[in-house]
């Protein structure tokens, strides 16, 4: 190769460009304390009724989190929150939905704030 950009690198680059382009419409600062980019499996439980929904983890800080789940949670409503981290343990912590907003494709974005921590 001489270094210079094939076909397939170039669509690439366009197409992580548009992405970080969308993404940034999602990016919105409405916490006080600074957040850390986290990936992980969360299991969204009600309280009330013990169904579960399955997402991740986009972002944390101190004060709650960010998740991706194929199903729109209730604004306002609490819910318990089971990290599974990647040494097999989980951290359970309840919290509020205090936002939640369509990424499309059947996904929605929503923002949490930490209630307390059950165990973990």
């Amino acid at each position: 190769m001489n270094g210079e950009q094939t076909y397939q690198s170039s669509i690439i680059e366009t197409l992580i460009k548009q992405i970080k382009e969308e993404e940034s419409r999602f990016d919105f600062d409405m916490r006080s304390a600074k957040r850390e980019k986290i990936f992980l499996p969360v299991d969204i439980r009600s309280l009330e009724s013990n169904s579960e929904v399955r997402g991740f983890s986009r972002d944390i800080s101190t004060g709650g989190v960010c998740l991706v789940s194929e199903v729109a949670i209730p604004i306002g409503s609490c819910r318990l929150l089971r990290f599974l981290r990647h040494n097999s343990t989980t951290c359970e912590i309840t919290a509020n939905c205090k936002w939640a907003k369509s990424l499309g494709h059947g996904y929605t974005l929503s923002g949490w704030e930490f209630v307390e921590a059950v165990y973990g």
